[in-house]
């Protein structure tokens, strides 16, 4: 009996030690390994439903979907933890709003600091700033600071010279495909980077500070990629936007990406309007930009033409069957192995075979299909 309450007692104290190695879903994001954080956030996942890690969990589930191309499994991940009802083009109330890149760039001229935020789990936030920056430096943009960049003692040093990002190490949200290309086409515009984040208890006065202390006016206007509500520049807020607004004593543009709910697809086929401008009527933003919302018939959606990519389907390059789940992914072939790569894709299921390619430049990519049981290597050309 006393043999018996001690085995209980072992067993227990072996499940407590496994879910405290698994109390954090972030875990998974955090892996250097995409397909290895997968296969772990998918395994433990009953560890975290019904309980106080749930809500993290999804956060962190939607957050890698949208590393791994599965952009609607990002925001379901997102909308477990939010309101899940829906917007409508009516809910939105778009009409005469419609927007141009030439209006854009007449704000753009008329502001020395322009700040646009992002929701973490969205990808085609990063899409659509991708876009802008040649636009921002054509109207004298010069410094790009980015909230997701590792800052510190934690930052890249060598992000510059080598010319893109690693995954991880240049920072956790930059590790998602589209946000390392933006990241590559700020250094080819020569922008001036800024890793901004704080790791002090008061956040948001220190992402302010080491703003403005790496900034400077004379050699150029600012632009800050944030996420959510840093960029709020209501007065009365404690926000990063705000603190920075009363440092140097002058307006900012503030453009919101982010809206409280899920929309549905806006365009009926015949509206040609890239994207919606709406004017704010609070304090903390001047204006939110909404894109054409369109439905997808692959697994590239309808932004990815905002980075001018051309497309090709993975059979040109490799014909085999793919066992499910897999992870295809893109690298330049000039890149380290450990770089975040250009495009990648998860496969779930044996029906998906039929993916397409997105490529931004024509060149050698290497191409690498991951699987529990082996992964695939091989060098192609796009020309």
């Amino acid at each position: 009996m006393k043999m018996k309450r001690v085995l209980i007692v072992f067993f227990c104290c072996l499940s407590l030690s496994a879910y405290s190695q698994n109390s954090d879903p972030f875990a998974a994001v955090n892996d250097t390994s995409y397909f290895n954080g997968y296969l772990k956030l998918k395994t433990d996942k009953s560890l975290y439903l019904n309980t106080s890690y749930e809500s993290i969990y999804w956060q962190a589930y939607g957050t890698l979907y949208s590393f791994l191309g599965r952009y609607d499994e990002a925001k379901v991940g997102y909308d477990n933890r939010y309101d899940q009802t829906t917007l409508y083009k009516e809910d939105l109330n778009l009409d005469g709003k419609q927007s141009s890149q030439e209006e854009l760039n007449k704000l753009y001229s008329k502001f020395n600091v322009c700040m646009i935020n992002e929701a973490h789990h969205m990808a085609q936030n990063r899409a659509f700033m991708y876009s802008q920056l040649k636009h921002l430096k054509k109207a004298g943009y010069k410094y790009l600071a980015i909230e997701a960049l590792n800052a510190g003692i934690y930052m890249d040093s060598t992000l510059v010279d080598r010319g893109y990002p690693l995954v991880q190490k240049t920072g956790v949200y930059i590790s998602e495909p589209i946000f390392g290309m933006l990241i590559r086409q700020a250094l080819e515009l020569d922008f001036i980077l800024i890793p901004y984040e704080s790791y002090e208890k008061e956040r948001e006065l220190g992402e302010a500070n080491n703003i403005y202390k790496l900034y400077d006016p004379e050699k150029g206007k600012l632009v800050v990629y944030a996420g959510y509500g840093h960029i709020c520049e209501d007065e009365t807020s404690p926000y990063m936007a705000s603190i920075l607004k009363g440092l140097l004593k002058e307006d900012f543009l503030t453009i919101t990406q982010t809206l409280p709910k899920q929309c549905k697809p806006i365009t009926d086929g015949n509206d040609t309007c890239k994207f919606y401008l709406l004017p704010r009527s609070n304090e903390c933003y001047d204006y939110t930009v909404i894109p054409n919302l369109q439905a997808s018939a692959t697994n590239i959606p309808y932004w990815y033409d905002w980075m001018n990519c051309t497309y090709q389907k993975l059979k040109s390059f490799y014909k085999p069957e793919l066992t499910s789940p897999s992870l295809v992914q893109l690298f330049r072939a000039e890149e380290c192995e450990n770089a975040v790569p250009v495009y990648q894709y998860l496969i779930e299921k044996d029906d998906e075979q039929d993916i397409t390619l997105p490529f931004i430049t024509k060149g050698n990519y290497r191409l690498v299909i991951v699987s529990e049981d082996k992964i695939v290597k091989k060098e192609i050309f796009v020309d």
